[in-house]
């Protein structure tokens, strides 16, 4: 899918660039919130991992009401500009958390597919990036593709 203004970042077909190696300084930190389940294990280096120098986690929630808006608009660091999603039903909620935090500038959601979190109001947004995880388990399938082709290629040939 593709939102009016370009929106979306493709890193398979984006510049190819690794940041791990890139000597350019930090430009802007990362102040992140994320919309999931609290408990989610999936998220569990988010919550409590070692992020990498510029990033910092500040909360974690499924809904609007699960966020203190008032003390994240004034953190130290700055409020919120990068929303991780990682809930299923957050479509609505992350509206109303883009509505609560103008300060976001990216929303990245954690699986391929995002039609979860497109919406009108998402594609009209102005100043807003939204990124997926194309292809993260692309090698992955790959590999149980051709397991998968060479198991059914044996037992086709001991089935005769």
């Amino acid at each position: 899918r593709t939102m009016p203004g370009n929106k979306y970042w493709n890193r398979e077909s984006g510049p190819d660039i690794d940041f791990a190696k890139s000597t350019q300084p930090i430009v802007k930190n990362a102040r992140i919130i994320c919309l999931a389940k609290p408990n989610d294990p999936d998220n569990d280096l988010l919550y409590r991992g070692e992020l990498p120098f510029g990033a910092k986690f500040l909360a974690v929630g499924a809904c609007l009401e699960d966020f203190n808006v008032e003390k994240l608009s004034e953190h130290c660091g700055g409020p919120p500009n990068v929303l991780f999603v990682s809930h299923p039903d957050s479509r609505g909620p992350l509206i109303e958390l883009l509505d609560a935090f103008p300060t976001v500038e990216w929303v990245h959601a954690r699986s391929a597919g995002i039609d979860f979190i497109v919406s009108n109001e998402l594609a009209t947004r102005k100043g807003v990036i939204v990124t997926n995880a194309k292809g993260q388990f692309s090698s992955t399938l790959a590999e149980y593709t051709m397991m998968s082709c060479s198991y059914f290629a044996k037992v086709k040939s001991f089935s005769v």
